[in-house]
């Protein structure tokens, strides 16, 4: 995550940078990322997921070792590699969620025992899910762009059309499955503000009987 973002930051200045640079930062992230997406293959077929999550997850990484693989390959790209590696940073309260349902303390998930900040990390996944993801791919799409239209000779016309249409491509898809995923997030969290309220409301109302 924070190598992407570093990889975003040095290669962002200039129209031959981020369509030819590379820094160690970007070259460590799509090798990390490469290797994570093939290593959680075989992981994800052990998991108790529905088959429609199994073929998404399956599409995206197919998609993004292709594309990370190819970049590191011909060493371009790797400033637009990083830009959409940005959007892992809503991982960190992901992760945060799947570990509040799944730790059990004395019978009794995370969850369950700290609805609060249960409910203050969907915010932040909430709020770092727009960011990184609703807003990040148009902006990613829209720099491109404009990099194409005003710098032909030095971008489009300087890589191969496998670079040309599959990473534009791939990055509306993450753009489509990430508002996929954005609403059953809003859900979620809905639901655990509902379910945080209601058990303040009902310890409150245990306190005034007594």
């Amino acid at each position: 995550m924070w190598t992407s973002l570093e990889g975003t930051l040095a290669l962002r200045d200039d129209v031959d940078i981020r369509w030819h640079g590379t820094t160690s930062a970007s070259h460590f992230f799509q090798v990390m990322y490469v290797t994570r997406c093939l290593l959680h293959v075989p992981v994800m077929m052990m998991q108790d997921i529905s088959m429609r999550d199994t073929l998404l997850y399956l599409m995206h990484h197919s998609l993004s070792v292709l594309c990370f693989g190819g970049a590191l390959c011909s060493g371009n790209m790797h400033y637009w590699a990083c830009l959409d590696g940005c959007c892992e940073v809503t991982n960190f309260f992901l992760n945060n969620v799947y570990l509040s349902k799944h730790v059990i303390i004395k019978g009794d998930s995370l969850q369950t025992r700290h609805p609060v900040l249960y409910v203050i990390n969907g915010a932040f996944l909430w709020i770092t899910y727009l960011v990184f993801r609703i807003f990040l791919f148009p902006y990613w799409m829209y720099t491109w762009y404009v990099d194409v239209r005003n710098a032909p000779t030095r971008s489009w016309d300087t890589v191969s059309d496998f670079e040309r249409y599959l990473y534009p491509s791939v990055t509306v898809f993450l753009l489509f499955l990430s508002i996929f995923w954005f609403m059953a997030i809003t859900r979620g969290l809905l639901k655990a503000v509902t379910a945080a309220t209601g058990s303040n409301g009902s310890s409150n109302g245990h306190k005034k009987e007594k």
